[in-house]
């Protein structure tokens, strides 16, 4: 929904990924508070129509209503298992435990939702889909929500991980010139399962391979967990 270039071109879309070369054989489909487009993705996927692709999972991505320093909230993402056969309800489900608080009202992360804080923010005039956009764009989640929710449903600790952003601008890394936000860093950090980086010194940190973080002090800190991941390999210390 945010920063969509793609504009509902789907035969363009699938005709890339089938031609792509190497072969892409796993898809995560992201979406920004939504599962609007792994839906569509996975109609053309169950339709054999996907070529090479063995596999597709929804990837929906949060924004944080904690802010970096440079003012930018906190990019978070949830990974999903679909091996579910009722995978997308339970995601839906999952997704509308998740909300965001106005003044006049409580907004959950539905499409419904969504489209009514839109309006709210854009005005009334606007079509659905402008509507959903806006909606997504205005909604954050706060940390402890989201642990809350995690904490109460075993559906969704045994089928997804969470990723954390970790560049300095959209990312934890945007809180680390500040001390005041150390705790709340490493709560972002220790909750989550996977670092996305392109960095190596921080793939190397999360391994617990770096010379002054090695691995105990990183399962202390970190509860066990050493994620990592580069822009081409993605390691998660745990697994479906």
């Amino acid at each position: 929904m945010l920063s969509d270039d793609f504009d509902g071109k789907w035969e363009e879309y699938l005709a890339a990924i089938v031609a792509a070369d190497p072969p892409v054989e796993v898809l995560g489909i992201t979406d920004y508070f939504s599962i609007g487009c792994y839906r569509e993705v996975k109609t053309h996927f169950d339709a054999g129509k996907l070529g090479p692709v063995k596999a597709i999972f929804p990837n929906v991505e949060l924004r944080l209503a904690n802010a970096t320093e440079g003012d930018r909230a906190i990019n978070l993402h949830l990974l999903f298992d679909p091996a579910d056969s009722d995978h997308v309800d339970q995601i839906e489900r999952v997704l509308g435990e998740l909300k965001f608080a106005t003044p006049e009202r409580a907004f959950r992360c539905t499409s419904a939702d969504l489209m009514a804080l839109g309006r709210k923010y854009r005005g009334h005039q606007c079509d659905d889909r402008t509507a959903l956009c806006e909606g997504a764009g205005q909604f954050k989640v706060d940390i402890a929500t989201l642990q809350d929710v995690w904490s109460r449903d075993k559906w969704m600790r045994d089928n997804c991980l969470v990723a954390f952003a970790a560049k300095s601008t959209d990312g934890t890394a945007g809180l680390q010139n500040d001390s005041s936000f150390k705790m709340l860093r490493q709560s972002i950090e220790a909750f989550s399962h996977i670092c996305l980086n392109s960095s190596e010194k921080a793939r190397q940190f999360w391994l617990g391979q770096h010379p002054d973080y090695p691995e105990d002090r990183l399962r202390t800190v970190y509860k066990g967990k050493s994620p990592a991941c580069t822009a081409a390999t993605l390691i998660a210390s745990q697994r479906w």
